[in-house]
């Protein structure tokens, strides 16, 4: 009896397809690339290379297939998953390096001590609680998956242009799961009936980028204490990231006559602090998605525009911001109910590597005091440096006034050991001299 039953549906990855891409990878292609031009996931493939890799490093037995192919067999990985039910294959989101470094413990510590000191000053409950965020709204969706006869390389689906036309939606919700009306900002020349299409209640500006800028954000804030009824008795607390236009002295100034307590995000983290953002702004995209792609359906041949977008918003806005999902972003922060432990270590660990140890004292660095082991400029001459002195050494040939005691000269007892009288020059001064030259007087020694 086999180990494995044969396979008899076509569910998954054809081993065909399998079988071409361990070829590729053979003649030294890359896994990815091997992955993609077979429109196989790239994950099955890499975890079977390392388990056939782990599989030789420790010596254990395994299928000759194995070796042939440089990976483990497909049956093993459907079998590996279906042990390990916990894990699946996941499309990952695209995180850039600034966020992934700057949500980090010390960032995150530091916005919950203020988080605490503003809910305990000013008693602040599940009703005072906002968050604000911005969301841009185009024309043109991102379509949604549809069914394909198996092989199809390309299929298409219909968009109204290859770019979009930008509308920015700016929404408040508090910890009980409440919205305010939606506020709209788009680019100038836009005709009334735009705004007339929009929900009641909702208030609108434009500029020429069509993104939140200083004066509408001031606007914006007439529109929210409108809605929150916020007063210097009845304060509110507004959560918001630290966009340049959300921190100008008019916004500051109207919020402390108005009782708005502002308290921003550490930058770059909004993506796993701001609530709006981690439980309803992808919803609402995924709902107008597919809201578009109706749309497109129902009106053949016609294009979208910023005039259409109103009435698609109406439908979907509150599946997107219900209050489950509003109130669940809250508490996934852990902002209500106040929670400063709700992010672990795993959720730190894309910080790490931009980790620098602290600075110790016996680490190089600028001091006042230059070490003795250093060579630098001293007014004391070391004794071991030659320069110009006062003295003459001794050791260095020069004119001087005393006689060497090395070199012969007059004296008074006759020298046994010197041979016989002598007018040269001692051997041991070469070459004319401006010294004093010592000549040796006749001596009469008997010669027997």
């Amino acid at each position: 009896m086999p180990r494995f039953r044969v396979r008899s549906t076509d569910r998954g990855v054809a081993a065909d397809l399998l079988e071409r891409a361990s070829k590729s990878v053979e003649v030294g292609r890359s896994i990815r690339s091997a992955a993609q031009e077979l429109s196989i996931p790239v994950a099955s493939l890499a975890i079977r290379k390392l388990a056939f890799e782990l599989a030789s490093f420790y010596g254990l037995s395994f299928p000759a297939m194995w070796a042939k192919n440089g990976m483990a067999s497909e049956s093993w990985f459907s079998n590996f998953m279906r042990r390990h039910q916990q894990l699946s294959i996941r499309r990952p989101q695209a995180t850039s390096l600034s966020r992934a470094t700057s949500f980090n413990p010390t960032n995150v510590a530091t916005f919950f001590d203020k988080l605490a000191t503003v809910l305990s000053r000013d008693g602040f409950t599940a009703k005072d609680i906002w968050n604000m965020d911005e969301t841009g709204l185009t024309t043109v969706q991102n379509p949604a998956r549809i069914f394909a006869t198996k092989g199809e390389r390309r299929v298409g689906s219909v968009t109204s242009a290859e770019r979009g036309v930008l509308v920015t939606m700016a929404l408040a919700g508090n910890a009980l799961g409440n919205i305010t009306p939606p506020f709209r900002i788009s680019k100038e020349k836009v005709s009334p009936t735009f705004h007339q299409r929009w929900s009641r209640g909702l208030n609108c500006t434009a500029n020429g980028s069509g993104w939140m800028q200083e004066q509408d954000f001031v606007v914006f804030l007439q529109h929210f204490v409108q809605y929150t009824r916020a007063t210097e008795d009845n304060k509110v607390l507004l959560l918001l990231d630290n966009h340049s236009s959300h921190v100008s002295i008019a916004a500051v100034n109207f919020c402390r006559a108005n009782g708005v307590v502002l308290l921003s995000f550490p930058p770059h983290c909004t993506h796993q602090l701001q609530p709006l953002d981690r439980t309803v702004y992808g919803p609402l995209k995924k709902h107008l998605n597919s809201e578009m792609d109706k749309w497109h359906r129902r009106h053949p041949g016609t294009t979208i525009t910023i005039y259409d977008l109103p009435e698609m918003v109406k439908k979907i806005l509150l599946l997107a911001a219900s209050p489950q999902n509003v109130k669940k972003g809250f508490q996934c922060t852990g902002i209500w109910p106040y929670n400063k432990n709700i992010f672990s270590e795993v959720n730190f660990l894309p910080a790490y590597v931009t980790d620098r140890p602290p600075p110790v004292p016996s680490l190089p660095g600028p001091s006042t005091a230059a070490p003795p082991s250093l060579p630098g400029p001293s007014t004391a001459a070391p004794p071991s440096l030659p320069g110009p002195s006062t003295a003459a050494p001794p050791s260095l040939p020069g004119p001087s006034t005393a006689a060497p005691p090395s070199l012969p000269g007059p004296s008074t007892a006759a020298p046994p050991s010197l041979p016989g009288p002598s007018t040269a020059a001692p051997p041991s001064l070469p070459g004319p001299s401006t010294a004093t030259q010592y000549h040796v007087p006749s001596l009469d020694i008997p010669i027997q």
